[in-house]
C-alpha cells in the first residue's frame, strides 16, 4: 500500500496520443445486444482487457491507457449503455450494465478478460466478477461499491440543476461537484474531462434510469472474489471512495492497493504515468 512517489525517475516510458484514436486500432463497431445497442472499440491482440468508463464519460477517457496496452494485449473498450456512442436506455425497460458487459463480450467471442474499471466502470467490473466469475484479474480504480453506505457524497444539486434549469445547467454543476475538484487544479487533464463530458446527453439527469434492483449489495459478496485484484485510489479522492478502496482491499483476499499522490476521482487521467506504471506492473506479474 505504498503510495506512488516519483515515478518520472524509471526507466520505463509511456507515449501517450491525447486526442486521436490508438494508431493501432484494429475495429469498431456496434453490437446490438442485451436490447441495446453498443459502441465497442478493440485493439491489439494477446490476453483480452476490458477498460470501463466512469458515470457521463465514455472511451476516450481511456486514451492515455489504450494504445500503451494494445501493444502488448488485446484492449475492448466500449461505450455503457446511455453514454458515449451507445443507445440510451428506455424507461420501463429494466437492463443491468454487468449483463450488456456480458453479452458484449459474449457478441466479441472474448473469454476470461482482465476487467478494468474506474467508478462507475469499477462497480460494474466488481458486479460482473461476483455474478458470472469467468474473470482473469480486476483493477479497480476509485471505484463505486454497491451497499456502501455514502456520508457526505451527493449529487442531488447536479440532478435539480438539470431538471429546473436544462441538462446544460446541470452539466455545469457537475464538472462544478467535489467529484473533479482535484481535477481541476490539472488543465490538461479537467479540459479533456470538460470535453467528454459537455458532451454527454444528460439523460440520467432528467430521467428515471431502470437498472434492475439490486437483491444482494456487492458489499456482502466481496469475499467470492478469488482472483488477483489491484485497488487503486487517488491520494486526495473523496472520504466516501477512500473508504471503499479500503473496503475492497481488506474484504478481497489477496488485493493489492496502492494509492497514487496527487491525484483525486481521475487519477488515471491526472497522472496517466503512476496510473500506467502501476497497471502494467500488476499485469507483467500475472504472466
Amino acid at each position: 500500500m505504498k503510495p506512488v512517489l516519483m515515478l518520472w525517475s524509471l526507466s520505463i516510458q509511456f507515449v501517450f496520443g491525447m486526442e486521436n484514436q490508438p494508431s493501432n486500432l484494429t475495429k469498431t463497431g456496434f453490437a446490438d445486444v442485451n436490447g441495446t445497442r453498443l459502441y465497442y472499440e478493440i485493439a491489439g491482440k494477446g490476453q483480452p482487457v476490458v477498460l470501463i468508463h466512469g458515470f457521463s464519460l465514455d472511451t476516450r477517457m481511456w486514451d492515455d491507457q489504450c494504445e500503451e496496452l494494445a501493444k502488448t494485449y488485446q484492449v475492448i473498450r466500449y461505450d455503457l449503455r446511455g453514454f458515449g456512442k451507445s443507445a440510451m436506455p428506455v424507461e420501463g425497460e429494466l437492463y443491468a450494465h454487468e449483463e450488456d458487459l456480458k453479452a458484449l463480450l459474449t457478441y466479441l467471442h472474448i473469454e476470461k478478460p482482465i476487467l478494468v474499471g474506474l467508478s462507475l466502470g469499477g462497480r460494474i467490473a466488481i458486479n460482473y466478477t461476483i455474478t458470472y466469475q469467468n474473470v482473469k484479474a480486476l483493477v479497480l480504480a476509485d471505484a463505486v461499491l454497491d451497499g456502501h453506505k455514502w456520508k457526505d457524497y451527493s449529487m442531488t444539486a447536479v440532478y435539480e440543476a438539470a431538471k429546473t434549469e436544462g441538462v446544460k445547467a446541470g452539466i455545469e454543476k457537475w464538472l462544478d461537484h467535489p467529484t473533479f475538484a482535484q481535477t481541476q487544479q490539472n488543465s490538461q487533464a479537467f479540459r479533456r474531462v470538460s470535453a467528454i463530458v459537455s458532451g454527454y446527453s444528460g439523460w440520467h439527469f432528467v430521467h428515471k434510469n431502470p437498472l434492475k434492483p439490486v437483491q444482494a449489495p456487492a458489499i456482502e459478496h466481496l469475499g467470492e472474489i478469488k482472483i488477483p485484484t489491484l485497488v487503486l485510489v487517488g491520494e486526495k479522492e473523496l472520504a466516501d471512495f477512500l473508504e471503499i478502496s479500503e473496503t475492497l482491499y481488506r474484504s478481497i483476499a489477496g488485493a493489492k492497493k496502492e494509492v497514487i499522490l496527487n491525484v483525486g476521482h481521475m487519477s488515471n487521467m491526472e497522472d496517466a504515468s503512476a496510473f500506467n506504471y502501476l497497471l502494467f506492473s500488476f499485469l507483467q506479474h500475472l504472466k
